[in-house]
């Protein structure tokens, strides 16, 4: 009986391998299987483009500006590369910059990184163009931005004349978001402060599109509030408008300068006409009547001097 206990247990052993050995096999080949799928996807994946942001980049002159390229799977052989598309330049490739401009550089932080970021320091006009982000596959693949540099340059708003006693109202405007630097209000050569709470009160902010906004307030308006009022960002090109402060029921200033002028050269134009017919139409007597006539209505007549 011994024996035939052994020989069942022999037959329990064998039987407990044939249902295990299977198992075993199939985890080792799934194992397998994932190791060489993950390493043929690191190998074969090609790199592409994430979404950079905005390509149409607009900035002021002297500002800095930054064109972001992100690239994802690059790999170990592939290399970002910079190109101006205007002269076929190649400023940079990897973090090697080829520029001789050292206002170029690129900016990637870390192997790990996907961002390859094109920056541009001190901005002029001439770097306005296309520029493209290049991934040297095969075939090659790119991205294109446009930069566009600008002048900034403030703009004001505001009545040429204003009457006294009533209020000045100048809204000036930076014509590009983001302004760098500060913004100073001037009345001809005085810099007028921000922290004087009495007639003039100076109030800036951002709109909803970024840009500077400032409005200048003078309550109560006198004849010393006349003159050049300047609006002056530190990084845009400042603008002036001049301010007359007239009297009630007086009448400005230039337009009586301008009714002048024209009575004047209405005056001036019939005099020399009718001289210039009188040359045509008489002889040397009425010629010299005629400069005579002139000279006496203009005291030029060397009797009227003595």
């Amino acid at each position: 009986m011994a024996w035939l206990k052994v020989l069942l247990q022999l037959c329990l052993y064998f039987i407990a391998m044939k249902s295990v050995a299977p198992l075993k096999r199939h985890r080792q080949r799934s194992y397998a299987d994932d190791v060489v799928v993950s390493g043929y996807s690191e190998v074969a994946a090609a790199p592409y483009f994430l979404s950079p942001g905005p390509r149409n980049i607009t900035t002021a002159q002297s500002h800095t500006a930054y064109l972001h390229c992100r690239v994802a799977s690059l790999g170990d052989e592939a290399q970002v590369s910079w190109i101006r598309k205007r002269d076929l330049h190649v400023l940079s490739s990897g973090r090697v910059v080829f520029a001789t401009d050292e206002r170029f550089g690129v900016i990637h932080t870390d192997d790990k990184s996907e961002n390859w970021t094109l920056q541009i320091k001190f901005t002029q006009l001439r770097d306005s163009g296309i520029y493209e982000c290049q991934v040297n596959t095969v075939p090659k693949i790119s991205m294109a931005y446009q930069l566009n540099v600008v002048e900034s340059e403030a703009i004001i708003q505001g009545p040429e004349y204003v009457k006294a006693g009533s209020t000045i109202n100048l809204t000036c405007t930076v014509n590009l978001p983001d302004m760098q630097g500060l913004l100073f209000w001037y009345h001809d050569s005085e810099i007028l402060s921000y922290e004087d709470h009495g007639r003039v009160k100076i109030y800036t902010k951002e709109d909803a599109s970024g840009r500077t906004v400032s409005q200048l307030t003078i309550e109560g308006a006198q004849l010393s509030h006349s003159g050049n009022y300047t609006c002056w960002p530190t990084s845009a090109i400042p603008k002036s408008v001049i301010v007359n402060v007239v009297l009630q029921g007086e009448q400005p200033a230039a337009m009586q300068t301008g009714v002048a002028t024209i009575l004047n050269s209405t005056k001036f134009s019939s005099l020399f006409s009718s001289v210039f017919v009188m040359m045509a139409s008489a002889g040397i007597t009425a010629i010299l009547a005629a400069l005579a006539d002139c000279g006496t209505r203009f005291g030029l007549n060397p009797n009227s001097q003595r």
